[in-house]
């Protein structure tokens, strides 16, 4: 990846203009966060940002946070990265559940029902977490187990 070390001797050496300079800078490290999100998704921006400051990509600052929640809107918008591969757990809709038909309800009552693993259980279980940020990676494995997750919103 071109760093900002490099692109500093780059640009003294004349090799580029500041201007394309930047540019190259920006194309290698969205590079980077494309490769990130494909492989981790569903991802928060915070994620992704942890990701990417742990890989060298971006400073653990708030200007680093600030690259890559940009360079992220300007992917989505432009088409390259899927909408869908980043989460944003902040919103919530709430809207009942409803049916085309008491037929319909039964199909699908029938389709998502799950046996409740705990109802003889000797013990209630929960797990709590305080990194939102974390709850992509966490809900799978609690889901598989019918484990209810707490996010504590860290």
């Amino acid at each position: 990846m071109l760093s900002e070390n490099n692109a500093t001797e780059s640009l003294l050496a004349g090799a580029w203009t500041f201007d394309e300079l930047c540019a190259e800078i920006a194309k290698a490290r969205r590079e980077h966060l494309f490769k990130i999100v494909e492989q981790m998704k569903p991802m928060t921006v915070r994620q992704v940002f942890y990701q990417a400051s742990v890989r060298g990509i971006v400073e653990k600052t708030e200007a680093g946070y600030n690259k890559v929640q940009v360079d992220l809107v300007l992917m989505r918008r432009s088409g390259v990265l899927p909408y869908g591969w980043l989460a944003d757990n902040t919103r919530w809709q709430r809207k009942p559940r409803t049916f085309r038909s008491p037929q319909e309800a039964l199909e699908r009552t029938a389709y998502f029902y799950r046996k409740d693993l705990w109802a003889d259980a000797d013990a209630y279980v929960e797990v709590w977490l305080e990194k939102d940020a974390l709850s992509g990676v966490v809900y799978p494995v609690t889901e598989k187990f019918d484990i209810p997750l707490m996010i504590a919103r860290g």
